[in-house]
This record gives structure tokens, C-alpha cells and sequence, in this order.
């Protein structure tokens, strides 16, 4: 996915986001909450948000998004799914291709019936 969301970025002319541990942390979170408690949204059942969740862990940035997506594809063409997802969505692909993010982390979690969550977390750098 990382490879993916880069490749995107660079057609477009952006430079490529970075790997950020903590950032990698919260996706993979994100994404086994919704899977073990059967929710697909940017706000869990109390009212949390992506900005909560970094705020709690201390990552203060300017700038921030999250992108979720989710496919019962097979897991070789859930990646491109998902891209494609992200880059047809006005609002997904305005993240992807945000000036102003510099790093990513990337979660996924596979629900029991086979559903893969896919949760992205964006932070970016003060200009």
C-alpha cells in the first residue's frame, strides 16, 4: 500500500511520504477495532476520532487525515481495490495527494469472514 500511495504522489508530482512507527501503531489499531467490534467509520461507537488518538499519544502536526477503506477481495487485488477507492473518493485523494503530508502509517486487519480493513494515518510538517 505504501509503495501505492507513493506511486500516486509521484504521477502527481508530490514527494514520498515516510513510514512513521507511531503513525503504523494507530493504523494497525484503527483497523482491529473496527474489525472486533463490527463498525467501518472515522468516529468509533464513542465519538473518538483519528485527532483524538494521536492527541492522546502525544503526535501534534498541522496537519492530519485519515483514509479507511474496506474489501472482502482477495489479498492480491485487495491493495489495488482499496487504491482505487481512494483515488475515485474527491475527499480519499485529496489526502493521498496533500502537499502538506509527510509521513504515513499504514494498518490492516482481516475481519473472520475474510473483510480487510485498511486504515491510513497522515501527518505532515508545518511549511
Amino acid at each position: 500500500m505504501w509503495e501505492a500511495i507513493n506511486g500516486e504522489r509521484a504521477k502527481a508530482g508530490f514527494s514520498p511520504l515516510a513510514i512513521d512507527g507511531r503513525l503504523v501503531g494507530l493504523a494497525r489499531e484503527r483497523s482491529d477495532d473496527m474489525v472486533s467490534r463490527g463498525y467501518f467509520s472515522h468516529t468509533t461507537p464513542e465519538g473518538k476520532m483519528v485527532f483524538d488518538f494521536l492527541d492522546a499519544r502525544g503526535i501534534y502536526s498541522p496537519y492530519a487525515g485519515e483514509n479507511l477503506a474496506r474489501t472482502n477481495a482477495e489479498a492480491n487485488q485487495a491493495v489495488q481495490l482499496a487504491l482505487s477507492g481512494f483515488m475515485n473518493s474527491p475527499t480519499h485523494r485529496k489526502n493521498v495527494l496533500n502537499s502538506h503530508y509527510t509521513h504515513l502509517g499504514i494498518g490492516e486487519a482481516t475481519s473472520p469472514e475474510g473483510m480487510k480493513y485498511f486504515t491510513l494515518v497522515f501527518i505532515g510538517a508545518a511549511p
